[in-house]
Parts: C-alpha cells; sequence; structure tokens
C-alpha cells in the first residue's frame, strides 16, 4: 500500500545508491592515473626485474579500476530501478491523496446538504391563521406530484400514511377513472388541491407530467393571493446541487429530505401543516 513512509524510504535508499556510485567513480581516476604512471615507469626500467614489479602495480591498479568501474554501475543500476519505485510510490500516493480529498468534499457537501435539509425542516410547522384553509373550493388536502417509477417505493406508501392521518390526497391511479382525460383530471386535483407535494427524485427531474404538474403549481404559488406555502417538496435520494440544477426555484424552498426523515416523520409534519 502506498505511503509517505514508502516514500521516505525509497529516498534514503536512492540516496545510498547514488552516494555509493559517486564514491566508486571518484576511485577510477586515480587508480587509471597510477596505473598510467607504472607503466611509465616500466618503460623506462634498466632491469627486468624492475619492469616486471612496475607491470605488476600497472595490472593491480587497472584491476582496481576497472573494480571500481563495475560497482560505480552497479550502483547506478540500482539506483536507476528505485528511482523508478520510487516515482511510482509518489504517484500513488498523490492519487490516494486526491481520493481522500474528493471524498471528504463529498462528505462535506453531503453535511452541508444535511445540515441545510435540517434548517429548513425546523421551519415546517403549522400557520396559525393560514389562508390556505379546507372548504368548498378544495376537492383534496394535497395534490401528491411524483414520478410513477417512484409509486411503489415513496409515493403510495406516503400516500397511505398521509390518509391514516385524515389528510385527502389527490393521487392519479385513484381519482383518475378508466377512460377520462388524464389531462383534465389533473388539472382539476391541481386546481382543487389545498397543497402540492412533490415528491423530488431523479425520476421527477426528467418526467414531463410531473413537470407540468410543477409548473400548475408554481403558478398557483406566485399567481394566488394565499398562494405562498402550497408547495411542499420531499427531496428523495437527490442531493441540493441537483435541485438546483434540475428545479432552481425550488431549491430554496423548506423541504423535507428522506435521508433525514422516516415516511412516518414526513408524514406527521404535513399533516400538522395541511390539518
Amino acid at each position: 500500500m502506498a505511503s509517505d513512509a514508502n516514500v521516505e524510504r525509497l529516498m534514503r535508499d536512492l540516496a545510498r545508491e547514488r552516494s555509493a556510485a559517486a564514491n566508486e567513480s571518484k576511485k577510477i581516476g586515480p587508480a587509471r592515473s597510477r596505473a598510467a604512471q607504472a607503466a611509465s615507469e616500466a618503460a623506462r626500467a634498466s632491469s627486468d626485474s624492475t619492469r616486471r614489479m612496475k607491470e605488476q602495480t600497472r595490472d593491480r591498479y587497472e584491476r582496481e579500476a576497472n573494480r571500481a568501474e563495475t560497482n560505480r554501475a552497479a550502483h547506478e543500476v540500482k539506483a536507476a530501478k528505485i528511482e523508478a519505485d520510487l516515482n511510482k510510490e509518489r504517484l500513488a500516493v498523490q492519487k490516494q491523496r486526491d481520493r481522500d480529498q474528493s471524498a471528504a468534499l463529498a462528505r462535506l457537501r453531503r453535511e452541508t446538504d444535511q445540515r441545510a435539509q435540517q434548517f429548513r425542516a425546523a421551519q415546517w410547522a403549522p400557520v396559525a391563521g393560514s389562508p390556505v384553509t379546507r372548504g368548498a373550493n378544495h376537492s383534496s388536502d394535497v395534490f401528491l406530484s411524483h414520478a410513477s417509477e417512484d409509486k411503489d417505493e415513496i409515493a403510495r406508501p406516503l400516500r397511505d400514511l398521509l390518509e391514516e392521518r385524515g389528510v385527502s390526497v389527490w393521487f392519479d391511479e385513484v381519482r383518475i377513472q378508466p377512460g377520462a382525460s388524464n389531462r383534465r383530471a389533473i388539472e382539476t386535483g391541481l386546481a382543487g388541491c389545498r397543497f402540492g407535494l412533490v415528491l423530488l427524485t431523479s425520476h421527477f427531474f426528467v418526467k414531463q407530467w410531473t413537470q407540468a404538474e410543477l409548473n400548475g403549481l408554481w403558478g398557483r404559488q406566485m399567481g394566488e393571493r394565499d398562494g405562498e406555502g402550497l408547495i411542499l417538496p420531499v427531496w428523495h435520494k437527490v442531493s441540493l446541487e441537483e435541485v438546483r440544477q434540475h428545479a432552481p426555484s425550488l431549491a430554496d424552498l423548506q423541504a423535507l429530505n428522506t435521508s433525514i426523515y422516516g415516511l412516518e416523520e414526513i408524514a406527521d409534519r404535513v399533516a400538522a401543516i395541511v390539518m
């Protein structure tokens, strides 16, 4: 496993091999010089015994120079291998640091999103004297806007929990009768609800029907005198960045997040508002 300790060890090994190569290199010049001097003296020797002695001295220094060259080359080969390993280790360490930094930034973004959602959720409370009250003009307390792909996982369970708490829910598979116009039924549901409970998911952002429902709810919220607070967003497996990207107008609305609250608690909070 890549680590700073491995990098430091390889740096020490590299420095040791380079130092050893330099020391061997220092031996070569003097040995060659002495060998040359002995060869010159052998050529000028006046007796055979002196000549043989000088030739032996020459050979000894040449062997010493050759041995130093061989040792230097061996240390340089080791240094090259260690340097290659060191570069790989440094790259691995840097990649690990990048991964750790990316993970830390991701955790920070999640924590920031979670704190923002907790802050928004804390502001969800029934408004005394709210103008959005029950009356003859309202066919349902809540219009549950959702993508069909999310029915089984969250939409139906949340609908059931809300109805257990006495909240009337406009739910397409119940309110749209066979043979009826989907568009007209949805428009009637949007016009007759007191609140629009919008389940924001990755599927919600790419569906045309959900976008049309959101447009209808947003038009009511912006156009009616008592429309403020009509849209109640619930985030499910989406981040603040995703909401800002696909539905920036909803990113700043108070919302509940299923990563923080269970469906039971979300149903309790919605019921407290609409009842």
